[in-house]
């Protein structure tokens, strides 16, 4: 019985999970979801931003995406999150309650 089930499980292959370039697409899906969410919390504000503003944030988003798509997704991220800390600012300055 041992000896039939190790078969069958060195039989089945490597899972999902160890597969490099599944691993690779759901790290960039999840990289790609953290940029569309700093989209979705821009949307909003897009009337207080200045027109310098507002191309800086558009150039950050481009190279966030950009950056997720070529696997440096910890950089994506970083630019991911100074956008969302500008967008506090922007906030404030607006007089807007956080809200958690």
């Amino acid at each position: 019985v041992i000896t039939g089930l190790a078969v069958l499980a060195l039989s089945a292959g490597p899972s999902a999970a160890c597969d490099p370039e599944e691993m690779i697409k759901e790290l960039r899906a999840q990289c790609a979801d953290t940029v569309k969410t700093a989209v979705q919390l821009i949307e909003p504000l897009q009337a207080d931003l200045s027109d310098g503003e507002r191309s800086a944030v558009e150039a950050r988003l481009k190279q966030a995406g950009s950056l997720c798509n070529d696997d440096k997704y910890s950089d994506g991220y970083a630019v991911t999150v100074k956008l969302a800390r500008f967008l506090g600012h922007v906030e404030a300055r607006k007089g807007v309650a956080p809200a958690l």
